[in-house]
């Protein structure tokens, strides 16, 4: 479901600290969150969805790279 979601609605991601921003279409980002949610994807905190930006929360910035460099590799398989 990730992965799908990824293709789907990921336009970007860029990591500032312990925080990862992916950036989608408009009106796309609170099915990208949920499916971020769902995943359980780990050193996630939560997540917070906008029209167009969802802000994900890590526990630290090694966990906000490695979430990164996740979420941009699961987006160009398929």
């Amino acid at each position: 479901e990730l992965e799908e979601a990824l293709r789907t609605h990921l336009l970007g991601v860029e990591r500032g600290g312990t925080i990862v921003v992916a950036r989608t279409p408009p009106g796309h980002a609170q099915a990208l969150a949920i499916a971020v949610d769902r995943a359980q994807v780990r050193g996630v905190i939560g997540t917070v969805a906008g029209d167009d930006t969802v802000i994900i929360a890590t526990r630290s910035s090694t966990q906000a790279s490695n979430v990164a460099h996740l979420l941009r590799q699961l987006a160009s398989q398929g």
